[in-house]
């Protein structure tokens, strides 16, 4: 997997001297036929907010878009995406209480309407998109930093919540005892061990998890599939250059590849105790189980090590928006840039391989 180098698009992104947000949503929406990047809800260092922030990627022009309805309260470390013609939010944070709430904007009028209230409260958890359901895995459920391990489902249609029973099962090319840190990563049912702040991609039917932090508060590199079919969980046995354990990076999948960016170590060594942010790119294949280095043939490299950032792509262009940075202990900045990454090979392509592939592996 090649890129062409960061591209910072804006390095200022604001409103009204309204700042963008760390761990808010950022999606692809089109009004009026014009692609715009929307960025919603999160926190921005000083206030949480429930904006809509518009940045149209044709003209580079700034605005904010106005809702009516039910509107859901500010929050951060949600799950938001666009489904269909409309743009759903779950779970979420304030500072002081943890939300279990959901709500549907839809885009045509522009009218947010609250769903069935659904799993336990909780925040930062994960989620993948697949055949018309929201699966989400994990998440803090309360302030005293217990984290959860469960897998649900939201049928997008019907607006049902499902609990899945979920099977652990450990890979049989895995020597666990040779690999001892596994132990660190799994119980007795051979299932992820309870966490939040993680990443998941969908290849196919199933479900990639990884990295997070645990309920000591230890950062997490561990990766796991989760087959979407039969609910079996697997801990994969990795190879390359698997990056190292990290918090709240940002992650998408790129055809038949994972691509992470970013994140931060929770509790590192160092006696102050202060947070590593990373600056690094790695991508994961999906047929080789192998982990590598982002390769770029032109331009930058890396942009400002960051966490709690958003991403989303448009076609070959991946976008990074925002996230929570810091140069000295203690001190943290909140980001307000937006980066844009171009993807060399043909996502389409590549996703052709992988189906092809897939369906002879299957026959």
């Amino acid at each position: 997997m090649l890129f062409h180098g960061f591209e910072e698009v804006v390095k200022d992104y604001s409103f009204n001297s309204l700042k963008p947000s760390c761990k808010s949503g950022l999606d692809i929406i089109r009004i009026d036929g014009e692609k715009n990047l929307v960025a919603s809800f999160g926190w921005s260092g000083s206030m949480l907010t429930k904006n809509f922030q518009l940045f149209n990627l044709k003209t580079n022009e700034t605005s904010l878009l106005k809702t009516t309805g039910e509107i859901p309260s500010p929050r951060y470390a949600h799950i938001q995406f666009k489904y269909k013609n409309k743009i759903y939010l779950f779970f979420g944070f304030n500072i002081t209480s943890y939300f279990d709430s959901g709500y549907v904007l839809d885009l045509e009028t522009m009218k947010w309407r609250a769903l069935e209230v659904g799993p336990s409260r909780r925040h930062s958890a994960s989620y993948v998109i697949y055949d018309d359901y929201l699966y989400i895995f994990g998440g803090r459920v309360n302030i005293s930093k217990t984290r959860t391990n469960d897998v649900w489902r939201f049928d997008l249609e019907d607006e049902i919540w499902e609990e899945i029973e979920c099977k652990g099962s450990v890979n049989k090319n895995l020597d666990l005892e040779n690999k001892k840190k596994i132990n660190n990563y799994v119980n007795e049912s051979f299932l992820p061990c309870k966490r939040s702040s993680h990443v998941s991609s969908l290849i196919g039917d199933q479900m990639f998890m990884g990295f997070g932090v645990d309920e000591n508060d230890k950062s997490l590199n561990d990766f796991w599939s989760f087959n979407l079919n039969t609910h079996m969980w697997v801990p994969l046995e990795v190879y390359g250059d698997i990056p190292s354990p990290r918090t709240s990076p940002s992650c998408i999948e790129i055809g038949s590849h994972i691509f992470i960016n970013g994140g931060t170590l929770e509790n590192p060594s160092s006696s102050n105790g202060f947070r590593v942010y990373y600056d690094d790119n790695f991508c994961f294949d999906f047929w080789k189980r192998e982990w590598s280095r982002a390769k770029f043939i032109s331009g930058p490299t890396t942009i400002t090590p960051r966490t709690s950032h958003n991403i989303t792509k448009d076609g070959n262009d991946i976008y990074i928006f925002s996230g929570e940075s810091s140069t000295k202990p203690g001190q943290y900045r909140f980001l307000s840039d937006l980066q844009k990454l171009t993807v060399v090979n043909d996502i389409r392509y590549d996703m052709y391989n992988f189906i092809t592939r897939n369906t002879k592996e299957e026959n």
